[in-house]
């Protein structure tokens, strides 16, 4: 499917629904919940104390959370995954196949066993650092002009 047809396919199946106001103070958990299981994926990484595939599902995580805390601004909740990441890159022009590579992977390691490559592995993570990054400085702005 490609990113208009999940975001659509998610609003007519009402996984997506609207909140009645900005928590703040639920942005800003989320978000500490976020970037502890960031920082403890970086160190984990720096310091090969975990598999990759443990390492890789916390900086997952990492990324659901903050895209979750992200889209609270837009008064926003997802009842999965894949219409959180959807909303996310049909409204702020974020690719949502790379979203659906990191979780489709994500799933496959949690569900099925499935191993990660070395390869596999480096790409993914990169992507899920700078996708991260880049919600983190938003999210941050935003909360600083509140």
């Amino acid at each position: 499917m490609f990113e208009k047809d999940i975001f659509q396919d998610c609003k007519k199946k009402g996984l997506l629904f609207n909140t009645q106001d900005i928590d703040i103070l639920k942005i800003k958990s989320i978000l500490k919940n976020a970037e502890t299981d960031f920082r403890t994926a970086n160190f984990l990484l720096e310091n090969k104390k975990e598999s990759v595939s443990s390492i890789y599902k916390l900086y997952y995580d990492a990324l659901h959370e903050i895209t979750t805390a992200f889209i609270l601004f837009d008064k926003i909740k997802s009842y999965n995954h894949q219409c959180l990441f959807a909303f996310l890159c049909n409204k702020y022009r974020f690719d949502l196949n790379i979203f659906e590579k990191i979780r489709i992977k994500r799933n496959r390691i949690s569900y099925y066993g499935e191993i990660l490559s070395s390869s596999e592995f480096n790409f993914l993570i990169n992507c899920i650092q700078h996708n991260y990054k880049k919600l983190h400085a938003k999210i941050e702005k935003k909360l600083s002009i509140r």
